[in-house]
C-alpha cells in the first residue's frame, strides 16, 4: 500500500517568500560632521564643499543600500515613508514605534553618526616622491525592528570607505581628489557592509525563527491510500 499526502494549505517558505523589510532613508545626526571615528585626536577635515555634496548624496546612499538588500534576496524590500525619524525607535530592546504605521515584518532604520575626511602625506622609501592619501569614511548606527511587537531584534554599526592615492614630488603641493567618486565608493562600501550585517543576522537563525513562527502553518492534511496491483 502506498500513502499519498495532499496538503490543502499553501506552504510559504523563506525560499520563495522572504520577510518584508522597510528601509527608510538615512537620517543624519547633528554631530555627524564633527565626529572623527577614524582618529578622535585629529580634527575632521571635511571642507564645506565636500560636506554639501555629502548631504546631497545621503538619499543616494539609502538607494544603494536598498538595492544591495534587494539583490541579496534575503528580504522583500517595500516602500515606506522616508520621513520616519529613527528617534521614534528608542534605544532599548523594546522600540517605541506605535505612532508609525508600517506594513512590513521588519524595518531597518539607520542614523549617520560620523562622516570623516582625512588626508595623509607619506614619503616613499628610496624615492624623492610622496604619497598623498585622501579618504572619506561614513559610519551608520542601525536598528532592525520587528514590527509585530516593536522589538529591536538586532543593532549594529556599518561603515563605508572611499580612498584615493596621488603621488607628488613636493609634500607641500596641494593635490586635488575626485570627491564625487570617493563619495560613491563610500556609499557602495556602506551598502555592502549593511547587507553583510543583515546576512549575519540571518545566519544566526534569529530572524528566520521569528519569521517562521509568524508564517502560516499547515493544519489540514488529508491522507489517501492506493492499493498496488
Amino acid at each position: 500500500m502506498k500513502k499519498i499526502l495532499f496538503s490543502v494549505s499553501i506552504l510559504v517558505s523563506l525560499n520563495c517568500y522572504a520577510a518584508t523589510l522597510a528601509v527608510p532613508n538615512l537620517q543624519v545626526s547633528s554631530s555627524a560632521y564633527k565626529n572623527n571615528f577614524i582618529d578622535p585626536t585629529k580634527p575632521n577635515l571635511i571642507d564645506p564643499v565636500t560636506q554639501n555634496v555629502l548631504k546631497q548624496e545621503i538619499s543616494t546612499f539609502s538607494a544603494q543600500i536598498r538595492g544591495k538588500i534587494i539583490q541579496s534576496k534575503h528580504f522583500q524590500v517595500i516602500d515606506v515613508d522616508n520621513s520616519i525619524n529613527p528617534s521614534l525607535f528608542g534605544n532599548n530592546e523594546s522600540a517605541n514605534i506605535k505612532p508609525v504605521k508600517i506594513n512590513a515584518d521588519y524595518i531597518l532604520v539607520g542614523t549617520v553618526s560620523a562622516i570623516d575626511a582625512n588626508e595623509e602625506t607619506k614619503p616613499l622609501t628610496d624615492t624623492n616622491m610622496y604619497s598623498v592619501i585622501y579618504s572619506i569614511d561614513i559610519a551608520v548606527d542601525y536598528k532592525l525592528v520587528r514590527i509585530k511587537d516593536n522589538h529591536i531584534v538586532a543593532s549594529f554599526t556599518a561603515a563605508g570607505h572611499g580612498g584615493d592615492v596621488k603621488l607628488t614630488p613636493d609634500k607641500n603641493q596641494k593635490v586635488s581628489h575626485n570627491t564625487p567618486k570617493l563619495i560613491q565608493q563610500a556609499g557602495d562600501d556602506l551598502a555592502g557592509e549593511v547587507n553583510d550585517q543583515l546576512t549575519l543576522q540571518l545566519e544566526n537563525g534569529k530572524i528566520i525563527r521569528d519569521y517562521q513562527e509568524a508564517s502560516p502553518k499547515v493544519t489540514d492534511v488529508k491522507v489517501y491510500s492506493t492499493q498496488e496491483s
